[in-house]
């Protein structure tokens, strides 16, 4: 039996408005959408688990329905308002699982809150150093601020996309990148691009990842913080081989890194499957999810 998906809404203490789906009943996993989504493109995934636990998927400030009234410069602060969404549901024992940009997000939310999170779960998710960019398509030095993000001529036409609501260059972009295996059925595809196109803080995001670095290691834009030396979380990270737009070897980084900590981590790499391993390999990531965090 389908389990039903409500929409909801807490205002925060810093006063933004944090929508969420909810969804099933028993042991809780909060889930993060990436870059570019919200809550919205794990619908199918949400449905997939939810007769086992209970599925808390927040839009993050900034994306889908949520208000970005404060401008964020760091992950952290992401971090912060699903902690703050969380007390003020009462939930004080979770697992939490992270696509993207969201697995970095759940990464720091498990070393500033260790004491509530049971597992994590990380799908083609952003590593430990960030995701610093290159100007001239990954050719040219990095961009160590917003304003050049902003002005690259790679990142260019995809802000003036965002800004025009362009949905036909939104949908090549995601066909070349996201689904360069299997697609979405026509019908959903359309609202899916609806969604990505409802994000406000893209830029403050790409500055936001680059400067995410939990290592002891300059990734090119900042050192890092040293921070992934607190982590204690049993993991589990699942990634497609032919991710184009988070290399399999990121995760196989990240892997090495939380090893390192003394942390139980395993990982399992999917030949054939890209950056959406909610499309490419659904069935098979909600076995892995379920099985790990019940």
């Amino acid at each position: 039996m389908c389990q039903q998906i409500k929409t909801e809404k807490v205002i925060l203490a810093n006063g933004e408005e944090i929508y969420y789906r909810d969804s099933g009943q028993g042991p809780v996993l909060v889930l993060l959408h990436g870059n570019m989504t919200s809550s919205f493109h794990l619908e199918s995934f949400i449905k997939s688990i939810s007769e086992g636990v209970r599925v808390i998927a927040p839009d993050m400030r900034g994306f889908g329905l949520s208000s970005y009234k404060q401008p964020i410069s760091s992950l952290n602060e992401l971090s912060e308002d699903i902690a703050d969404l969380l007390n003020q549901l009462d939930v004080q024992q979770y697992a939490i699982a992270g696509w993207s940009t969201g697995g970095g997000v759940a990464i720091q939310h498990c070393i500033d809150h260790s004491d509530k999170v049971s597992q994590l779960v990380l799908v083609s998710s952003t590593g430990v150093t960030g995701y610093p960019v290159k100007s001239n398509g990954g050719q040219g030095e990095y961009l160590k601020s917003k304003q050049a993000i902003l002005d690259d001529p790679m990142f260019a036409p995809i802000f003036t996309a965002f800004e025009n609501k362009d949905k036909a260059f939104i949908r090549g972009l995601w066909d070349m990148v996201v689904y360069n295996h299997k697609k979405p059925a026509t019908e959903s595809y359309e609202l899916l691009i609806d969604d990505v196109l409802t994000q406000v803080n893209l830029a403050d995001i790409y500055f936001a990842l680059s400067n995410f670095n939990l290592s002891d290691d300059f990734n090119g834009v900042i050192q890092g913080n040293g921070l992934i030396h607190k982590f204690k979380t049993p993991s589990l990270i699942l990634h497609g081989e032919d991710d184009l737009v988070i290399p399999l070897d990121t995760a196989q980084h990240t892997y090495r890194e939380l090893k390192r900590c003394g942390e139980i981590v395993s990982m399992k790499t999917y030949p054939n499957s890209g950056h959406s391993l909610f499309i490419d390999q659904i069935e098979d990531i909600s076995h892995q999810v379920l099985t790990f965090i019940k």
